[in-house]
């Protein structure tokens, strides 16, 4: 699958969380951004500063899906930093070497 595309599928279900919490169903909401996170989204600091989304913060299952985001991209982190992909030097000094 295309990177797009992939992007694409990832972020759609997120856009259908606010949907089902501008309608009062929690259950739906959630439903959504846990086949968001299964599809591949992991911006987990957007749904805890949405306001439309507010409501679900006293639901387990959305801190949850919030939580298995998080540690996702910790471990994200974690492997890039391994592999020396976090460091910056060579962007920031000229003619700078690994």
């Amino acid at each position: 699958m295309p990177t797009l595309t992939r992007f694409a599928a990832a972020v759609a279900p997120s856009g259908h969380a606010p949907r089902g919490a501008l309608r009062k169903d929690a259950d739906e909401a959630l439903i959504w951004l846990e086949r968001a996170f299964e599809s591949g989204y992991r911006d987990h600091g957007s749904p805890e500063l949405d306001p439309i989304l507010a409501p679900l913060e006293a639901q387990a299952r959305f801190n949850a899906v919030l939580e298995r985001m998080g540690r996702d991209v910790a471990a994200q982190r974690t492997r890039a930093a391994e592999r020396g992909l976090l460091d910056l030097t060579p962007l920031l000094t000229p003619n700078a070497t690994r």
